[in-house]
């Protein structure tokens, strides 16, 4: 079964398969949700708030303002400094993370 995520905003209420989310980015209490299609919601929801409710391993919290969907990832620099995602979004890596990341790729590539 697909998981849904129970959207609310400016937009309305929304039914989003989690499947289509790229990357979430925060903005204080505020996080914005970018999916396929280059669609944008904001709602009012902390970033570890949504991160909870997704809970999925194919996200990643790759910095303390982005969590990104790790099926979206299309290529990583050899520095791990930022990831480049689908529809050309750029999203960045903190250093704590980059090591992380490095270990949840590995593992990740051999179950995908």
């Amino acid at each position: 079964m697909n998981k849904r995520l129970l959207l609310e905003g400016a937009f309305g209420v929304k039914y989003l398969p989690v499947s289509d989310i790229i990357f979430c980015q925060a903005n204080d209490n505020w996080t914005c949700i970018y999916t396929i299609g280059q669609a944008k919601y904001e709602v009012c929801h902390t970033l570890k708030r949504i991160e909870e409710r997704i809970n999925s391993n194919d996200f990643f919290r790759s910095h303390r303002s982005y969590l990104v969907n790790l099926l979206y990832v299309k290529e990583i620099p050899r520095s791990y400094e930022f990831l480049l995602m689908h529809e050309e979004f750029i999203v960045r890596v903190s250093r704590r993370k980059r090591s992380h990341l490095k270990k949840k790729m590995k593992s990740y590539i051999t179950l995908v």
